[in-house]
């Protein structure tokens, strides 16, 4: 479907109002990072807890190992709550997810000498706990390889995630974890007909685990939607991507009326080198791939989205002005509105990851610079 932009605001002030208008809202920087103690580069989706926004940072300008912080979501105080030191504890944390303040989470490094690139030991990655009261952390597994652990489910005290290398075929795998037992399995491992290299998010949907790779399928940069019954391991592949149809899923997925909803980095219009990207919807019972809209430039792929209501909402990284922008989609009409354009000042740059909601806001973070994390109300 053609989408068309009707409203856009610039060079609005963070931390202050936007003037009232038409499908306008308040937008407010909450936390503004400094690439020191507190960190750099937050990402993932932000974890509402208690009235604190939990997420996790890459690392800083110092160590780059990353921290687990929180931020108030009414006054925007701000607290490391676990930083990690780069050795068995683990660094730079990829995923999160929440269970009573018990935070289980993974890493991409630490955790022993599983990975070494170029002569220099990385680690292979951890899953971890950490007590968001106390701030006390605990090694759960460490995985024995360079795998990059991510997407992570919590189901009926299982969790659920995806290595981005690794398996049997070093293409990627999906894993399940029990805390209770420390008995960790890997479900499924992908080869390069099934896909390679799942991206870090998963999707729970009526009984099924839903995710995409990055490559493999059809050509070898094409990648695919799947689907894995996390009771069996059985993986069925939704729909293979080509690259006139957009290649490489590298948004998150979301579920709407029996179709999956999201964006590819690649494909559809060449008028970008390996094509600029999609939008696209697929129906889960079929396959059947439908082309929401052919992105013209690059900057508009690679987007973090959510449904609320009637609307899906997304954040493009270098949308706009090239500083980023959050849109809210109509589902049935596909009509898209410019809801804020970042300007690359003390509101953030380069929105990446899907928004949080809860009681009527909007929460999410940006990686320009040092980051920050933002609040917006419609």
């Amino acid at each position: 479907m053609s989408i068309s932009r009707r409203l856009a605001f610039a060079a609005l002030v963070a931390g202050t109002a936007v003037p009232p208008a038409a499908n306008a809202g308040t937008f407010t920087t909450l936390y503004s990072f400094t690439g020191k103690a507190d960190g750099q580069g937050p990402y993932g989706p932000l974890i509402y807890y208690g009235g604190e926004l939990v997420g996790l940072t890459t690392g800083n300008i110092f160590t780059g190992l990353g921290n687990m912080f929180k931020v108030n979501s009414s006054t925007g105080r701000f607290d490391v709550v676990y930083a990690f030191q780069g050795g068995a504890d683990g660094a730079v944390p990829t995923a999160m997810v929440n269970q009573g303040g018990i935070f289980y989470g993974t890493t991409s490094q630490g955790g022993g000498s599983g990975c070494v690139i170029d002569n220099r030991v990385y680690g292979g990655g951890t899953i971890f706990s950490v007590n968001e009261k106390t701030g006390a952390e605990a090694v759960l597994y460490a995985f024995p390889g360079c795998t990059n652990p991510g997407g992570l489910v919590y189901l009926q005290g299982i969790i659920y995630g995806v290595t981005q290398n690794g398996g049997a075929n070093s293409d990627g795998s999906v894993f399940s974890f029990n805390p209770a037992t420390s008995s960790f399995n890997t479900l499924y491992s992908f080869t390069e007909a099934t896909g390679v290299a799942p991206n870090l998010q998963l999707l729970y949907q009526n009984g099924l685990l839903y995710g995409a790779t990055e490559a493999g399928g059809n050509c070898f940069f094409c990648g695919v939607v799947f689907s894995i019954d996390p009771t069996t391991g059985t993986e069925t592949t939704v729909h293979a991507f080509g690259p006139a149809h957009g290649r490489s899923v590298h948004s998150n997925l979301v579920y709407q009326a029996g179709s999956l909803i999201g964006d590819t980095y690649g494909g559809g219009n060449h008028a970008c080198q390996g094509g600029c990207g999609v939008s696209f919807k697929i129906k889960v019972a079929t396959g059947h791939e439908k082309i929401l809209e052919t992105f013209a430039t690059s900057a508009e792929n690679y987007s973090g989205q959510i449904i609320v209501g009637g609307s899906v909402y997304e954040t493009i990284p270098s949308g706009g002005n090239g500083y980023g922008e959050l849109l809210q989609v109509d589902l049935k009409s596909g009509q898209q509105t410019v809801l804020y354009t970042f300007t690359g000042g003390s509101d953030g740059s380069n929105p990446v990851a899907p928004l949080l909601y809860h009681d009527g806001a909007f929460y999410g973070t940006t990686d320009g610079g040092y980051g920050t994390v933002f609040k917006f109300v419609p």
